[in-house]
């Protein structure tokens, strides 16, 4: 058998283990008289089962023909269909809006006592609109059904049965008070409670009040808002006229030319329209009513309900509606929800070091979190600096210490007599005699082509030439290339000297036998890139007749910066970060050596 225990499968199990004497009588005589023991127990264990059974299956990465549920995946929140209506103060049109207002799953528990009938209880389960609800005026109002999301992901907000979502969540219902305020502002109405209790309260956001007292009795508002100074107040426009279109999408927003008005509109039909006024006072008789979505718009003749309210200072009285009680409202499920899920698949990622990427679909981050991912090793480094810099006909090269790519220190160990010097990088400077230098002095050279300036420190051999004297064999601890035939100087004093020849340089194969510190000799690796021929962008500087920023030709900039180059660079550093293993130096060289 595959798949959870059903309460028919309980049964059957039950049957055939317990002796037929037993199970019979109870059978017979049905629930109420012994037989509900059991009953409800298999229902219990038939639960149990569906949850075992959903929480290992989905401990599979990949889907297969053996899975009796569905396998891993990420975070989902159930959602249901709930249907709504309303049966009181059905003149004035009501909105239930996403976030604010929610609706509680209810079912019954056990009473206090023995014999004690059943307790109605809330379960914590709450689910909201997934689009406002809306309800438009008219002498009876037609029940409205819309989607609902759960409040948290999770397979648990699939459990409520059909008819328990019933509840309309309420805090504060019934809370009201007198002495209050009301404030007529630009774009917004204020409702300012006199400081004693009741007082209107954060959690009031998005259910309805109406003034029982004052200039304003009668009037119903939302609560649209919280803030110190007072609760704002929807203003609320209810129009009848002309729609010219399909109509206006829930929440669009509308203006109209004449006034300057600006609002959203919340429902409608093709001779009435509701607008929550954001701004201005729409003109009855004024150019029609737009849309900024849809190319529709609404003519108004008759305005049924005014958004306008009267100012008044400690005379207003008010009434927290309550949605069932003074509004009619009921609500229900016909069928479960469905569709929650916990993100098994994001936790299973999370421990092999692979996240989901923004946007990723199931389908694509459970195939890279099943395969095992490509880190450590020197291909996995290799692989993944290319995957950045092949697209562009370059290949990366990883040099890893001890390899012959990187071999590290070494003290004398070729044969050619210059090359292999300790220090590396001498070259030999012809007209070798008694030169003008000492040793630790340093020593410059002006490139002529680009004026840059190549300092170095002398090389000497200490020999008998008739007198004990040093003799002079190069330059070594280069930053550049010396040249023949230009004047060598001391840049603090006043020694020169031309060299007749200049010989060797560093030898590229020897560019990476170099000191290690304790930490590089055990576990570091450089990996070369290639330079990039991306080039620069920036703007000129008077390179031209113009007489503005232009250049020409167009690579004489004015400042410029390696974009393109340094946005491949740096995705080459993210890529190594993410597969290296822990513990491992590294850094990142620029070079066109090639991989020798």
């Amino acid at each position: 058998m595959s798949g959870p225990l059903s309460i028919q499968d309980l049964v059957t199990v039950w049957e055939s283990t317990y002796d037929s004497s037993y199970v019979e009588p109870l059978e017979r005589l049905g629930e109420g008289k012994g037989l509900e023991a059991y009953t409800q127990s298999f229902a219990q264990l038939a639960r149990v089962s569906e949850a075992i059974d959903t929480t290992t299956q989905s401990m599979y990465l990949l889907p297969s023909s053996g899975q009796s549920d569905d396998p891993a995946a990420g975070e989902s929140r159930a959602t249901v269909t709930l249907t709504v209506e309303r049966t009181k103060r059905i003149d004035y049109p009501i909105v239930l809006k996403s976030g604010d207002v929610w609706f509680y799953e209810q079912t019954s528990d056990w009473g206090e006592a023995p014999g004690d009938p059943a307790q109605v209880v809330l379960t914590g389960r709450r689910y909201t609109p997934d689009s406002d609800f809306v309800f438009l005026p008219g002498a009876s109002t037609p029940s409205v059904s819309a989607i609902a999301v759960a409040e948290q992901a999770g397979y648990g907000y699939n459990n409520p049965m059909p008819g328990s979502i019933s509840v309309i969540g309420q805090p504060g219902t019934g809370f009201n008070n007198s002495g209050a305020s009301v404030v007529v502002g630009t774009n917004e109405d204020y409702l300012v409670c006199a400081p004693i209790a009741d007082m209107i309260v954060p959690d009031h956001v998005g259910q309805y009040l109406v003034f029982t007292a004052g200039a304003n009795l009668g009037a119903i508002r939302r609560i649209g808002g919280y803030s110190p100074s007072g609760v704002i107040l929807d203003r609320l426009e209810y129009f009848e006229g002309t729609l010219s279109g399909s109509g206006f999408t829930t929440n669009e927003v509308v203006y109209q030319e004449s006034s300057g008005a600006f609002g959203r509109a919340i429902g409608g039909t093709a001779t009435k329209l509701v607008i929550v006024v954001t701004s201005g006072t729409f003109d009855l008789y004024g150019t029609a009513i737009m849309g900024t979505v849809t190319s529709n718009s609404f003519s108004a003749t008759k305005i049924i309900i005014s958004p306008t309210l009267t100012a008044e200072n400690g005379t207003a009285s008010w009434h927290v509606l309550d949605w069932q009680t003074d509004l009619g409202f009921t609500a229900t499920n016909a069928a479960s929800p469905s569709g929650g899920k916990i993100g098994v698949l994001d936790e299973l990622g999370k421990e092999r070091g692979i996240y989901r990427n923004a946007g990723e679909t199931d389908t694509s981050y459970r195939k890279r979190v099943a395969n095992l991912p490509d880190v450590v090793s020197p291909g996995a480094i290799t692989r993944a600096a290319n995957r950045a810099v092949t697209p562009y006909g370059l290949n990366a090269c990883l040099r890893e210490v001890g390899s012959a790519k990187y071999p590290g220190w070494f003290y004398d160990a070729v044969s050619d007599a210059y090359s292999g010097w300790y220090d590396m990088d001498c070259q030999v400077v012809g007209g070798m005699g008694i030169p003008p230098f000492r040793p630790g002095q340093r020593v410059a050279q002006i490139n002529p082509t680009t004026g840059a300036i190549v300092y170095g420190t002398p090389v000497f051999d200490f020999a008998l030439m008739g007198t004990y004297t040093w003799i002079f064999r190069g330059i070594a601890n280069r930053t550049g290339d010396f040249l023949p035939g230009v004047l060598i100087y001391d840049p603090d004093g006043t020694d020169w000297f031309v060299p007749g020849s200049v010989q060797g340089a560093l030898d590229p194969a020897n560019t990476f036998r170099v000191y290690l510190d304790l930490l590089e000799s055990r576990a570091f690796f450089f990996l070369a890139v290639p330079f990039l021929p991306l080039g620069e962008f920036g703007f000129g500087w008077d390179d031209a007749l113009v007489c503005a920023y232009d250049a020409s030709p167009m690579s004489n900039f004015f400042d410029g910066y390696p974009y393109g180059t340094a946005g491949i660079y740096s995705t080459v550093w993210k890529q190594i970060e993410a597969v290296r293993a822990g513990g491992v130096g590294w850094d990142m060289l620029k070079d066109d050596l090639g991989c020798v």
